[in-house]
């Protein structure tokens, strides 16, 4: 049967209106999941405190099943030893490639300087959590020191070693060193912990950072060598 413009333009407008099939969702990948199963513990965390941040609640925030968070985190233990391994990023970057030939006050600045920081009382309750558990988990509690701090350590070290090979620095304790640098140019957490109030803005943080690297560069010639003798520049 002949159809006029009319005709057409309807048979048109209901093809267009044909709902599509829609295909399989993209599946995440375990980088994927794992990403988004971190950034809903804040969220969580805001809504009900630490005792209510459990795996249901967490892999409901995440919009995946408990199956799939437990693949991932074998209890709430890991699942907080993977946050602060994320967030000790906030505390020590990875030097840039392009940055190499720079001066070490800057290249630690680079590595160190501080910024940003989400405004979530979660890091100060996880580590009370950590703290007051540590008699019974000491497993757990030197899990968070080794995967948080120990990676900030390890790369400032490799840092500190590089900068002696070059001269930059004289022969110290590469280990002690950076041990050294960390515990003077970021706040105390000691502190944090019991005086939530004390914790500082960017401002007087990065005052701080200044203050504190500009003593340790300055300082360090008068320091110990790794062999014991006295360091003369």
């Amino acid at each position: 049967m002949f159809r006029g413009a009319e005709g057409t333009q309807m048979a048109d407008a209901t093809v267009a209106k044909k709902p599509r099939r829609r295909g399989r969702p993209t599946a995440l990948s375990a980088d994927e999941r794992r990403e988004r199963i971190l950034d809903a513990l804040g969220g969580v965390f805001d809504q009900g405190g630490l005792e209510n941040l459990t795996m249901d609640a967490v892999a409901r925030a995440a919009g995946m099943s408990k199956r799939t968070l437990y693949e991932l985190f074998a209890d709430r233990a890991a699942l907080f030893e993977a946050y602060f391994q994320r967030l000790s990023s906030t505390f020590v970057r990875e030097l840039p490639a392009d940055a190499a030939d720079l001066p070490l006050a800057d290249r630690l600045a680079l590595m160190l300087a501080p910024r940003p920081i989400a405004d979530s009382a979660l890091p100060l309750a996880i580590l009370r959590a950590v703290v007051a558990e540590a008699p019974e988990r000491p497993d757990m509690a030197c899990a968070f020191h080794r995967k948080a701090r120990g990676r900030i350590l390890s790369m400032v070290e490799a840092e500190i070693a590089r900068a002696m090979q070059r001269g930059e620095l004289p022969p110290v304790d590469p280990a002690l060193a950076a041990t050294v640098l960390c515990d003077m140019v970021k706040p105390n957490a000691l502190d944090h912990l019991l005086n939530p109030a004390t914790r500082l803005d960017l401002e007087a943080r990065e005052a701080r950072f200044r203050f504190a690297l500009a003593v340790f560069l300055n300082g360090i010639a008068a320091a110990p060598a790794a062999d014991g003798s006295r360091i003369t520049l």
